[in-house]
């Protein structure tokens, strides 16, 4: 059982970092700095490799991110 709540706990601990994580990757999605437009795809790409990144509350924010385009002033 202990170990059960040490995964769940995990799980939450994860998914907060995700939450603080989704809206820097969005800035930098958009933005008209090529480098760290580029290096914030590869991050995403990277995290999206992994099935446990498709956990129900994340999938709206996957799909924003991967339809945010640079800002054109």
């Amino acid at each position: 059982m202990a170990e059960r709540h040490a995964s769940i706990s995990r799980t939450a601990t994860a998914e907060k970092n995700n939450d603080r994580l989704f809206p820097i990757f969005q800035k930098n999605l958009s933005s008209d700095n090529l480098l760290e437009f580029a290096t914030t795809a590869e991050k995403l790409a990277g995290w999206l490799s992994r099935d446990k990144a498709y956990y129900p509350k994340a999938r709206p924010m996957i799909l924003m991110l991967l339809e945010v385009r640079p800002h054109r002033p």
